[in-house]
């Protein structure tokens, strides 16, 4: 799923760069959680990574992309740095039916730029209900744009180019 982002989002011209949160893979550390009003260590993750990308790149206003547990720490991050420096979300996976302190998606109370979700439709993790809601809840706030992939899972599992199309489509 990552690597399909990267490439669409690399095909359309924007630098892009790929991290793995603490204790996955090669990466040192251990996972820090879902708890915490920050949230928790990998907040800090996306933080470290968007500086080396704007460090890289000269560019301040970034993209975010983020998948599953990605797209929730992205957000939180996103939510924190506020003052333009996020000029598009985006939002895979969404874990809108994980019950992580009831509150999975909850800190999404304003939107930092404009975002856009894409949801496989049988997700275990967030449901086309639940991503519906939330879109609902969110369109109040700014503009969001929801796909959803027919016949995905959560990993998009055989449907990679349905992915790719849909973020192609969506930010087109």
């Amino acid at each position: 799923v990552v690597h399909s982002v990267y490439q669409v989002l690399n095909g359309a011209g924007r630098p892009t760069l790929r991290f793995n949160f603490r204790g996955v893979g090669r990466s040192g550390g251990s996972f820090s959680g879902w708890d915490g009003e920050v949230g928790g260590g990998e907040v800090g993750d996306v933080a470290a990574a968007a500086a080396y990308a704007r460090a890289q790149t000269g560019v301040t206003p970034i993209w975010l992309a983020g998948f599953s547990f990605g797209s929730w720490a992205g957000s939180r991050w996103a939510l924190m740095e506020g003052g333009g420096h996020v000029e598009r979300m985006i939002l895979l996976g969404v874990p809108v039916d994980r019950n992580v302190d009831d509150r999975a998606v909850d800190h999404l109370t304003r939107l930092p730029a404009p975002t856009l979700i894409v949801q496989g439709e049988h997700d275990r993790y967030g449901s086309v209900a639940g991503v519906m809601a939330l879109r609902d809840r969110l369109a109040a706030l700014g503009p969001v744009d929801v796909r959803i992939v027919a016949g995905a899972d959560h990993f998009f599992t055989g449907k990679l180019k349905e992915l790719e199309a849909a973020l192609k489509d969506g930010l087109g």
